[in-house]
């Protein structure tokens, strides 16, 4: 979630957040008037600007990006999988790339800040030219991941709650659909944000971008401000929250119904109920993780931007606010691994086993023992026989 601030200023400071881009000049030092002297003096949480600025952007986020990087190049390949086909793995491969491509988008910036590179003439110009795109993409892709997001819980509500009919309603062909119109949707929102800003070519003037007509149109200011935060940040926390909620509920309510279940249908709502958890984890970082960028579109919605971003605190707080919504897209291959055992079963099987035999130790629980009572009948490799309207839902993730 992007929290842009945008007048009618004719240049523009590149935030060093690595995500956002700040159209008002505000200068961290000010004079002080109380005792009317000339000698400048900071202004309360001054340093702590400072401070936050170099541990999220200079610190934090090339490792989360390293490490984020891999896991979304780790995610792809392992749900890519024929074995791990599913429309809940659809929705997870849409937002493994679309978080990935927003860590790419960061990586320019983090080279930037190279003493050497940033010498560069070259790299500086390409740089200037990089802050446009990289300025409308990573809201293209933080608005994608959001979306997404929301459509995959939407998608474990629907399991859960008609666990018998799912296999009618979240089919891999609705999956891609709601996929491509996310990304469509998402795009031709973000469209505007190319024409924002303009590089300057003056290399010897330090400002990179200026600010174009567009961007200071009175108008269009106010449908960006309404519109982003609306769309892009209350609406899928808000979404997120209570459908998370409703999932949180009905697996509750999955431990008291489980005895009146069959042996087949505990089976089945075993499968779906243990996707569900992985997907309810993963939303409820996604929560945590924007819940500071809330916090400040609150205070922009209340207070306008230019009187909030002017507020040493709150800047502090939006260099890490923005480290946490990058490190959001960095974690969820830590969270599968953590929680789905059949999501190890295949990492294992891809870069480590080598054999589906080997893997086999790693499933837990119920699926542990249903493997090695199979196995008794049939083979070492053999899976537990269910029927074929039931076969479709347990070749999901977990």
């Amino acid at each position: 979630m992007n929290y842009s601030v945008l007048n009618s200023n004719k240049s523009a400071e590149v935030d060093s957040s690595g995500l956002n881009y700040t159209m008002t000049n505000v200068s961290i030092i000010t004079l002080d008037a109380g005792n009317g002297s000339d000698t400048p003096s900071p202004p309360p949480y001054s340093q702590f600007v400072v401070d936050a600025d170099f541990a999220a952007s200079s610190v934090g986020m090339p490792i989360v990006c390293i490490i984020g990087i891999i896991g979304n190049i780790l995610n792809l390949v392992v749900l890519s999988k024929k074995s791990m086909r599913s429309s809940t793995t659809t929705f997870l491969i849409a937002l493994a790339v679309s978080d990935m491509l927003l860590l790419v988008m960061q990586v320019p910036d983090l080279l930037y800040r190279i003493e050497a590179i940033k010498a560069n003439d070259s790299y500086t110009l390409f740089y200037r030219y990089y802050l446009i795109s990289r300025y409308a993409l990573s809201n293209f892709f933080i608005t994608c991941t959001s979306w997404l997001t929301i459509a995959v819980t939407i998608e474990r509500f629907l399991a859960v709650k008609f666990t018998f009919h799912a296999r009618l309603m979240c089919t891999i062909r609705r999956a891609i659909v709601a996929i491509t119109g996310i990304f469509v949707v998402s795009f031709a929102f973000h469209f505007s944000k190319f024409f924002e800003l303009m590089p300057n070519l003056d290399l010897s003037d330090p400002t990179p971008v200026f600010t174009t007509a567009l961007s200071q149109n009175p108008i269009y200011e106010k449908y960006l401000h309404y519109t982003n935060i609306s769309i892009a940040v209350l609406i899928p926390f808000a979404m997120l929250f209570v459908f998370n909620s409703l999932l949180i509920y009905l697996l509750i309510q999955h431990r008291t119904q489980r005895q009146t279940l069959t042996s087949t249908q505990q089976k089945l709502k075993d499968d779906i109920i243990h996707i569900t958890v992985v997907v309810v984890a993963m939303v409820a970082v996604f929560l945590i993780c924007h819940s500071l960028g809330v916090y400040l579109a609150m205070n922009i919605a209340v207070h306008g931007r230019e009187k909030i971003f002017a507020n040493n605190l709150l800047q502090g707080i939006r260099f890490i606010s923005n480290l946490m919504v990058v490190t959001n897209s960095s974690v969820n291959f830590i969270l599968y691994c953590s929680i789905s055992s059949k999501f190890q079963e295949a990492f294992l099987e891809t870069f480590g086993c080598g054999r589906k035999t080997k893997c086999s130790t790693f499933r837990t629980g119920k699926h542990h023992r249903a493997s090695q009572s199979s196995s008794k009948s049939t083979s070492t490799t053999s899976e537990v026989k269910t029927p074929n309207k039931y076969k479709r839902e347990e070749e999901v993730m977990v």
